[in-house]
């Protein structure tokens, strides 16, 4: 479906300023130097104009290279909007990007064609005027597919927002506040994402220094949530629900059907309605709306839905500095909506490799033991328990109620599960009636202790879960909801781990004609784009020699121990201000909100005895009895004592009592040291890759050398540095045998890899080198090539750190960084030149 005019003429206007370069290695995320292509950028008109503090941030962005294409490319269109373009209504753009030069001339200065373009340029903008209804504020919809990171993006809009309004505070384009709006069905927890992002990937340090020491954050989560911004101040993050928020109309005539029915519901209104009025003295308010399809409903005419009420009414007491909406889906009836300024299509979003690809399977009839039986075969056979990630591949299912689910489907998936000896606790439940423990189960679904991979589901598992290592969905149930239809089937495709991935969507053949109409209303493509691999080749790679080596590797081991003697405790149980566990309720009167009591809520609480206290603190310490009896005697307030104040308040046994207990027995000391295992540089083979255009000459097959490389039959190299060293070194006289181990990075296909902790990310990655070669003196070594930009890079002298402790210290094998410049001159020399011993590994 093609881009409407007016969205292809403001790119167009976008990138004649933002010019890139012919050579794609200078894009962003090509494989070019950073300072190369920082370079072009910042003598673009684009990067010109725009403010000190702008430009800071942008070349940050550029340098590091965290975000996402899709997301810098939409950042950057936001920012052109709001300081070249002076951060316009949506209005006044179209009336820019379709009038352009003709607006102003009179009709005898124009010519016949430009006449109907200023006809048809009028009508357009007239319409859009009425659909907008008035709308007087910027307000633009960013349409991002799913799992390209639009919490990211928005996170990344309000830190750019916050600093320009600190450097320039009289300025109204910038945001002081900003408030992220989300449907009812998004879990708001995911939007946490925000306050915990790491700045430093987008931001300069002196720029994370003031958000850290300025940002607020407020997540109106609970129905009784209060907002708690003063008047006037600046820097607030506020994200709520829409119904935490959102204007509320209700006539009192219904308050007899239920007894206080009516009471509850003003009750919940005077708390809405002192969030709207909190919201309305902030100055200078920005709102984010997340899946803003929701606002726009199923069609372009009728009413505003009650979230773009809410957003006008704010706009009347505050003027808004503008509205930005995020959705992936910006189609209804299949026509754009018309405040789309960017657009990342799904399809677009697969072929990049930001999402997983797509299979669907279609069956005639799915209400059948036969179809619960070849869907688990084909899940299987295709994904059986090859972990990605550490994460076990799972399929949800989806059902229409939970009497279908209960009495039809589960015991046709648990039979199927039998007969194919898959254990039946691989099955997860989640509804709206399962216990506390089903649902953290379901929480923990993305974990690598999560045993499930049969999800079964009845109104859950739509949109807000993100579930990357979701491989399948099937959906058993008829077509009540064609949104449903959509939004479950398509909860797979979010990628997990560095090789290509492909779903499996399982559905009947009256829900696949449904899906492919929702597809193409709503996300304006169609179901053969999704499949269809564009400009890219299928590659099966297959091993040719198994290659084994032993390594050994670090261990670091925390050992307990019990300490000899355990003295005298201090508990200090009179000094703990006791208060501090009273829950207390504080009743309210009037609109005013004045406090009339506060009291103490009454609570039981469980009565111990001398006995029963000390098998408690033995339970949970691994004490005998008598020696938990001792202690407890022997320490300041006695075994009477202590179960007074326990008496007096039960979680001071487990808040303090027992902590300190544990803390007296036991000292931890850090042991290092090392295991040797075995490492196979290809298991669990053939693998299939998917190479575009621009992949192909970085492709090598054995032709002549096989008995000296080629442990796989495709070798797909990185950049093209690595593919002329390893030319080289493949006819080189010092090298015996030499393995490319670096293209395969998922370590279910290849073990041979270090861990190393990365401060920047604040966690622990895996390496895969490059190169892996043996000598001519029957040494080995290991090679990773690196652009000469990022030698001193922190990331990579923490890697060169864990290569040289694994590698030089523990096996004796070298291990060398080549700059991709000195390739290119042919400097290889100096990989030889000795400076230390290199022994082969057994294997």
């Amino acid at each position: 479906m093609n881009e409407p005019i007016f969205q292809q003429r403001l790119w167009a206007a976008f990138t004649a300023q933002r010019t890139a370069p012919d050579d794609p290695a200078l894009r962003y995320g090509g494989s070019g130097r950073s300072e190369e292509k920082l370079r072009h950028f910042t003598a673009t008109p684009f990067y010109q104009a725009l403010l000190p503090e702008t430009q800071n941030i942008l070349r940050h962005i550029r340098r590091v290279e965290w975000l996402r294409t899709p997301q810098v490319d939409a950042l950057e269109l936001y920012i052109y909007l709001k300081e070249i373009c002076g951060n316009p209504t949506t209005q006044q753009l179209y009336r820019d990007m379709l009038l352009g030069d003709i607006e102003g001339k009179s009709a005898l200065e124009l010519t016949a064609d430009e006449l109907e373009r200023l006809r048809v340029a009028r009508t357009r903008i007239e319409t859009v005027e009425e659909t907008l209804m008035g709308v007087d504020y910027p307000n633009a919809i960013y349409s991002l597919a799913m799992g390209t990171g639009k919490t990211v993006l928005v996170a990344t809009m309000i830190f750019y927002e916050f600093i320009l309004s600190w450097k320039h505070p009289d300025d109204p384009r910038f945001a002081h506040n900003a408030l992220v709006f989300c449907p009812d069905l998004t879990i708001i927890e995911s939007l946490r994402e925000i306050q915990a992002l790491d700045r430093s990937r987008i931001l300069p340090d002196e720029y994370v220094n003031f958000l850290d020491a300025n940002l607020k954050f407020h997540y109106l989560a609970e129905s009784g949530a209060e907002l708690t911004v003063l008047p006037g101040s600046a820097y607030n993050v506020i994200v709520s629900n829409v119904q935490k928020i959102i204007l509320r109309r209700h006539s009192r005539a219904g308050a007899a059907r239920t007894l206080f029915g009516d009471t509850r519901r003003a009750e919940a209104e005077l708390v809405s309605n002192a969030r709207l009025q909190r919201l309305q003295e902030l100055d200078n308010l920005a709102v984010f709306v997340d899946e803003a399809h929701h606002s726009f409903g199923r069609s372009l005419e009728g009413n505003l839905k009650r979230v773009r009420e809410t957003i006008n009414h704010l706009h009347t007491r505050t003027p808004l500095v503008g509205c930005v909406n995020l959705t992936g889906t910006p189609y209804v009836n299949n026509q754009m909506l018309p405040e789309v300024v960017y657009h990342y299509p799904l399809a677009d979003s697969i072929h990049d490799g930001h999402l997983k690809e797509v299979r669907f399977y279609d069956y005639s009839r799915v209400k059948t033991e036969e179809f619960v039986r070849d869907v688990v075969r084909r899940f299987r056979e295709t994904y059986g328990e090859e972990r990605r990630e550490g994460l076990l591949p799972k399929m949800a299912v989806y059902c229409a109620t939970i009497r279908e689910l209960e009495d039809e489907f589960r015991p046709l998936l648990e039979k199927a599960l039998i007969e194919l000896d898959i254990p039946t606790d691989r099955i997860l439940v989640n509804h709206s009636k399962v216990d506390d423990d089903a649902v953290r189960r379901f929480r923990e679904l993305d974990t690598p202790d999560s045993p499930h991979q049969f999800i079964l589901l009845v109104g859950k598992g739509t949109e807000g879960w993100n579930c990357r290592s979701l491989f399948a969905t099937a959906l058993y149930r008829r077509p009540h909801s064609r949104v449903f239809l959509l939004q479950s089937s398509m909860r797979c495709l979010r990628a997990i781990g560095d090789m290509p991935q492909t779903a499996s969507i399982f559905l009947s053949t009256e829900n696949r004609s449904v899906l492919e109409k929702e597809i193409e209303a709503n996300l304006g493509t169609s179901m053969e784009s999704l499949q269809r691999q564009r400009n890219r080749r299928r590659i099966t790679i297959n091993v040719l020699k198994a290659k084994k080596v032993r390594l050994k590797k670090p261990i670091t081991r925390i050992v307990q121990r019990r300490r000899a003697e355990i003295g005298r405790l201090t508990f200090a149980l009179d000094q703990i201000d006791l208060s501090r566990y009273e829950p207390v309720v504080t009743v309210t009167e009037g609109l005013e909100m004045l406090v009339r009591e506060t009291r103490e809520v009454s609570r039981v609480q469980r009565r111990y005895t001398l006995y029963s206290l000390v098998e408690e603190v033995a339970r949970f310490t691994g004490l005998t009895c008598l020696e938990t009896e001792r202690i407890l005697r022997d320490s300041d307030a006695g075994l009477e004592g202590v179960l007074e104040y326990v008496n007096r308040e039960n979680r001071l046994l487990h808040d303090v009592v027992i902590p300190r207990v544990q803390d007296a027995m036991f000292e931890y000391e850090e042991e290092s040291g090392s295991t040797e295992e075995e490492v196979d540089l290809a298991p669990n083979f053939p693998v299939e890759r998917h190479i575009s255009e621009e992949q192909e000459g970085l492709v090598m097959k054995p032709d002549g050398g096989r008995d000296r490389s080629y442990h796989l039959d495709h070798y797909i190299f990185d950049s093209g540095d690595e593919r002329r060293l390893f030319e080289m070194l493949l006819s080189h006289e010092q090298v015996e045998e030499i393995y490319f181990t670096g293209g395969i990075t998922d370590p279910a296909h290849n073990q041979f890899y270090i861990e190393y902790y990365d401060e920047h990310a604040g966690r622990w990655r895996k390496y895969f080198p490059d190169f892996f070669l043996r000598l001519a003196d029957d040494g080995w070594m290991v090679i990773e090539v690196k652009r000469e930009d990022q030698v001193e890079h922190p990331n990579v002298k923490a890697k060169d750190a864990a290569a040289l402790e694994v590698f030089e210290s523990l096996n004796g094998i070298l291990y060398r960084v080549k700059p991709d410049d000195e390739i290119r001159r042919g400097e290889i020399h100096d990989i030889f030149q000795r400076t230390g011993p290199s022994s082969p590994p057994s294997g």
